[in-house]
């Protein structure tokens, strides 16, 4: 189903990098390409005016870069002038980082190993020269270099999770107690910024990871690097999470580890610039369905956002994403639907040990960053409110509370009760009588396809509004179907003995009529569908993606029923058994309903703008009498 997808996505045109030539960080852009090449050359300047070794190649003189809001980057260092301190104090697939000193400080120096070093030398260089990634204070500072090393920042507390699963100093506070669910959140938004940034200059970190965060401050400690304390955010477009890492956090990470980095990429391109470093280890545990090696390899902004979640859920529980899962089971178990990180952790005590490690808003943000369809993952610019109530709320929840929105409904342990009258008790006066019913049948299923209109205008309203206030509280149903994460399921909104008097007193004779059947139609399960296109995720007024798959109910009988929105596109499709293409496609309008039989195949089309609401009905049929 991902060939249907439409995704947001950065669009580099022509040539890969063509347009971007004029933007900002058009040097990175060309960096990569060289990288891709597997050859390096020459460069023109950066806009500091600095111009670039080539690597292991040694310079007579030492050449100087100074980074606006940041240290000074050093080339040409020479071997002798670095003391190694501590030998292997950690190690990767390509990499051996030792502690040493040079000119008085001490530094993370990179021994960088095998086939990748030409191409993270460029990549080190050009993020260290660049005046948003160089400046950036969730981003490792890179001191400079040598022929033999890559100078880095040293990270006192070191990884947060080390490859080996060996205990850190993280993992030691987190399991005392000391890390708080404050503290997670606020690692988070850090981490998020550097993830957005690099986006933004039309890059993907493809590793987003504990073992790849370094610590600079841990909780208790009022030391942190220089680096850490910039409070000028007037360079950053992420300015609220700039600042969390020098205002108020207790713990202070950085992103670091760029030997995969990879260019934003179309869907219509070849996947060349995707090809994995060889010999360097997959994570596949943080990698989303469609970028395991065995599905798509795929990697944009959404496969970000999935590892994104499954750090968050490192962060906070200090477990691996799968721990007791093999590697070779992970790609068949994301492809069946089981995507949240937990869902290898074997034993279902071992499950619910983690989840109580998680606060109610850590939990909700690994479940939205993780689902199994890219299109209703959030985009990092979406998490940047989701993060900020994360942190205000202590992990609480990721949405904003809204006192006063619901009056009746302030203590969140009650029932929800409906906001509107309406909806409080079934008036037969708000539906639409006697409307003009239309049949459509399938060519080669014995079904029929009954649409008419229902609700009337203030229902409708009724309805959104209900549903509006319901989401500003901060509340969340349990999911109610999986075809859509942000479908609500209406029997914990108070709505079953309104939606019980509407089937018993509209729906099942309007059926019986049609269908010209003796029967009975009961009530007994109804959701919301909500459709927004990627046009307006800034406006609708209720949270939705532009996603629908081809399914059948499981129901008797469906009642799917518009209750409004603000849109184009998105027509119903019905379809024979076993047919690819629609048989009928009919359009939708406010008040509308549309009856049929649940084993229908259906779905509803990608909405061409907008954002469009639906309560979804779903009916048994009970014979009268003995039968």
């Amino acid at each position: 189903g991902r060939a249907a997808l439409r995704t947001r996505s950065r669009k580099p045109s022509k040539s890969m990098f063509a347009k971007l030539l004029g933007r900002r960080h058009r040097r990175l852009q060309q960096l990569w390409c060289i990288r891709a090449a597997a050859a390096f050359s020459s460069a023109t300047p950066l806009s500091s005016g600095a111009p670039l070794a080539a690597p292991h190649q040694s310079s007579p003189k030492e050449v100087v870069v100074v980074r606006p809001m940041a240290e000074t980057y050093v080339r040409g260092i020479p071997d002798a002038e670095i003391e190694i301190l501590e030998s292997n104090v950690g190690s990767g697939t390509e990499k051996r980082v030792h502690r040493a000193r040079w000119r008085g400080r001490e530094v993370a120096a990179l021994e960088i190993v095998g086939a990748s070093n030409d191409a993270e030398r460029s990549v080190q260089r050009a993020i260290a020269d660049d005046a948003v990634l160089g400046a950036h204070p969730a981003f490792v500072s890179i001191v400079g270099e040598s022929d033999r090393y890559v100078l880095n920042e040293w990270a006192p507390y070191g990884s947060m999770s080390n490859y080996d699963g060996s205990p850190t100093p993280y993992a030691t506070a987190l399991a005392s107690g000391a890390v708080t669910p404050r503290d997670v959140a606020s690692i988070a938004r850090q981490i998020a910024s550097a993830a957005r940034a690099l986006l933004d200059a039309g890059f993907l970190h493809r590793d987003l990871a504990a073992r790849n965060v370094l610590v600079f401050k841990l909780v208790g400690d009022g030391g942190g690097s220089s680096s850490s304390e910039v409070t000028d955010d007037n360079n950053n477009n992420n300015g609220s999470l700039v600042r969390e890492a020098a205002d108020t956090a207790k713990i202070v990470v950085k992103l670091t580890d760029f030997g995969v980095l990879c260019p934003v990429q179309q869907r219509d391109q070849k996947n060349a610039a995707y090809a994995w470093p060889a010999r360097h280890a997959m994570g596949t545990r943080w990698m989303a369905p469609e970028a395991q090696p065995e599905a798509g390899f795929w990697f944009d902004e959404k496969t970000e956002v999935y590892s994104f979640g499954c750090f968050v859920f490192e962060a906070a529980t200090g477990l691996v994403p799968y721990a007791r899962t093999p590697n070779s089971r992970i790609g068949a178990l994301k492809a069946r639907g089981e995507t949240l990180p937990w869902a290898g952790l074997g034993r279902a005590a071992d499950v619910a040990a983690a989840l109580r490690r998680m606060p109610p808003g850590i939990k909700a943000l690994v479940e939205l960053c993780c689902e199994p369809f890219a299109a209703n993952r959030p985009t990092f610019a979406q998490l940047d409110a989701y993060l900020d109530t994360l942190v205000a709320t202590d992990g609480a929840r990721i949405t904003v509370e809204e006192p006063g929105a619901c009056v009746n409904n302030a203590d969140p342990s009650k029932p929800w009760v409906p906001t509107e009258g309406l909806l409080q008790r079934f008036d037969a006066q708000s539906v639409v009588k006697d409307a003009p019913v239309s049949k459509f049948a399938l060519p080669n299923h014995p079904a029929t396809v009954y649409s008419t209109r229902l609700f009337s205008d203030a229902l409708c309203d009724a309805f959104v509004a209900d549903l509006v206030a319901f989401h500003a509280s901060g509340r969340r149903t349990a999911r109610a179907n999986s075809n859509n994460r942000h479908s609500l399921l209406l029997s914990e909104l108070g709505y079953t003995a309104f939606l019980e008097a509407f089937v018993r007193d509209v729906a099942a004779p309007l059926w019986g009529r049609l269908e010209g059947h003796d029967v009975e139609l009961r009530y007994r399960h109804s959701h919301t569908v909500q459709r927004v296109a990627d046009d307006a995720l800034d406006i609708t007024p209720l949270p939705g993606s532009n996603r629908g798959s081809r399914h059948t109910d499981a129901s008797d009988v469906t009642v799917n029923v518009n209750i409004g929105g603000d849109w184009t596109g998105g027509n119903l499709n019905f379809f024979d058994h076993g047919a690819t293409e629609p048989s009928l496609t009919l359009p939708q309008s406010k008040g509308q309903a549309f009856l049929h039989r649940g084993d229908v195949l259906h779905q509803a089309g990608l909405l061409d703008s907008g954002y469009r609401f639906n309560l979804v009905i779903w009916c048994d049929l009970v014979a009268r009498g003995d039968n």
